[in-house]
């Protein structure tokens, strides 16, 4: 029955579009926290609860990003909901301009429609917009800034795994990285000052090594780009929880405390991992809620660390400790 009243009252908070970009960022937190309790329904096989989440966000147009809305579509198909699912298809597709045909067409739940009168329209109109809005060359660019920012990343993270380690080839190693991201840098601040951050319908998931890059970018570069990131958040281009993992460490680099818990440090003598100071212990998961993020506890455990807040506290001074040592380093 709390369940049932907690769905109610998630859904009856969620309204039409405002204009304001604050109300738009309310809405967008409201979505989330629909969103979140759905795929904790479809969790636990309470599917008809969570389609009665997704249909009334489509219906009130209310989705977080086009990412939830493809997923509600492939689910309210799985289970039957075909009319709700082509009305979701339908915002994808018009309003979105949905371009991944490749996606799409590799999906089973989609194949099944491909005689179907009125979902062959939709998947043409895909095409249509592929053909409309996709930058193939802007796409393999940034392909390859992903897969060169990830492959030089894998290198050192095997590295570290193995035992024969020198100070030296760990050096190089870090210095490669150092040139590769610079370049990576390059292309990225051009894309951005040039056109700005590319939609979903132009590069498809590619867009996705900008937020890498900017990542691990120097300090002065993250600030410089930071509003761009929260805009791409804001209008469904990266995640809210891709946005509040950049915050969080932004953040921590200036001198200020994290808001979302997503960032943790290791002492590498014995070996324990900590959490990272946080401005409001008491309001977290609230705050990790309405980003789509996970309790503070389930999150840590993923690190070993049992959670407790008051372990937390008095952990503080080690990791500021740490912080400093860390600072030095760096």
């Amino acid at each position: 029955m709390m369940r049932q009243i907690i769905i109610i009252m998630i859904i009856s908070f969620l309204k039409p579009i405002f204009s304001q970009a604050q109300d738009r960022l309310v809405m967008k937190n409201e979505s989330i926290l629909a969103e979140a309790t759905a795929d904790s329904l479809i969790s636990k096989d309470e599917k008809k609860k969570a389609a009665l989440i997704y249909i009334t966000l489509i219906d009130k147009r209310t989705f977080s990003s086009f990412k939830t809305l493809l997923k509600a579509c492939e689910f309210l198909l799985e289970i039957g909901e075909d009319k709700s699912a082509y009305r979701a298809m339908q915002i994808l597709v018009n309003d979105l301009k949905y371009s991944n045909d490749e996606y799409v067409f590799s999906k089973k739940v989609f194949q099944t429609k491909a005689l179907n009168k009125k979902w062959k329209e939709a998947f043409d109109k895909i095409k249509e917009n592929k053909s409309i809005y996709f930058d193939d060359e802007l796409f393999v660019q940034l392909n390859e800034v992903y897969k060169q920012d990830q492959k030089i990343r894998q290198q050192r993270y095997k590295y570290a795994q193995s035992k024969n380690q020198s100070a030296e080839d760990l050096k190089n190693i870090n210095d490669r990285i150092s040139v590769n991201d610079s370049l990576n840098l390059k292309i990225i601040e051009n894309i951005l000052n040039t056109q700005g951050w590319p939609s979903h319908a132009k590069v498809w998931e590619a867009g996705s090594a900008i937020f890498l890059v900017l990542q691990h970018a120097p300090l002065e570069k993250q600030m410089r780009y930071q509003s761009t990131l929260k805009s791409a958040a804001e209008n469904g281009e990266i995640s809210m929880q891709a946005y509040s993992m950049f915050e969080d460490r932004l953040n921590l680099r200036i001198g200020k405390t994290q808001k979302y818990g997503t960032q943790l440090i290791e002492d590498t003598v014995n070996k324990k991992v900590y959490l990272l100071p946080v401005s409001d212990i008491d309001s977290l998961d609230m705050f990790r809620a309405k980003v789509g993020l996970n309790p503070i506890s389930d999150y840590v455990k993923n690190f070993g660390i049992k959670w407790s807040k008051d372990d937390y506290l008095k952990n503080l001074e080690t990791v500021k400790e740490l912080l400093i040592k860390r600072s030095k380093e760096e």
